[in-house]
This record gives C-alpha cells, sequence and structure tokens, in this order.
C-alpha cells in the first residue's frame, strides 16, 4: 500500500509540474491566436472596404 501511495504521489506531483503549466501555456496560446485573428479580421476589413 506504501508502494501505491509513493507512486500516486509521484505522478501527482509530476502532474503539478509539468501538466499545470503546460495546459496554461497552451490555453494562453489558444487566446493569443483568437484575439490576433479578430485582429487581424479587424484590419483586412477597414482597409479593403470602399471609402
Amino acid at each position: 500500500m506504501n508502494d501505491i501511495l509513493m507512486v500516486g504521489s509521484v505522478v501527482l506531483m509530476f502532474f503539478l509540474r509539468i501538466g499545470i503549466p503546460v495546459i496554461i501555456l497552451v490555453g494562453l496560446g489558444i487566446v493569443v491566436d483568437r484575439w490576433q485573428r479578430r485582429r487581424d479580421a479587424n484590419i483586412e476589413r477597414k482597409y479593403n472596404t470602399p471609402a
């Protein structure tokens, strides 16, 4: 039983140390990508409309 708890704690610590920062970085990348696409679309719309 002690070995199972040790393995579980190692897996949990690995997830806390590696998994959560990776999830945060992926989420931040998605947010920045959506923001950039919206910004590019607004610029495209602004400069391609006939004046």
